[in-house]
């Protein structure tokens, strides 16, 4: 995937999740159906899979991974927020 014009390059485990929370944008997703999705149902009760591979992802997308505002973390919950385009206006 491209972020601005720099190529970023995730894991298949990564870009599963990634898929879920653009399909999902602006939506509350558990912790157990985003592992059930993107690493299978063995995993489900796994949620240390998810915690790392969701840090690995902030490391690569977010401008300042220690203060996410893509990815939001909730305990036991995660959803993706992008910015409104008034915030893009901004940024401009």
């Amino acid at each position: 995937m491209w972020l601005g014009e720099q190529p970023v390059y995730l894991s298949a485990t990564e870009y599963r999740l990634l898929l879920q929370f653009t399909h999902n944008i602006g939506k509350v997703l558990a912790a157990e159906e985003l592992l059930d999705k993107c690493v299978g149902p063995e995993y489900r009760d796994d949620k240390e899979i998810l915690w790392v591979t969701i840090a690995r992802l902030r490391q690569k997308v977010e401008s300042d991974p220690t203060n996410p505002g893509t990815l939001s973390p909730v305990p036991g919950w995660v959803t993706l927020c992008l910015p409104s385009k008034a915030d893009l206006r901004q940024e401009l």
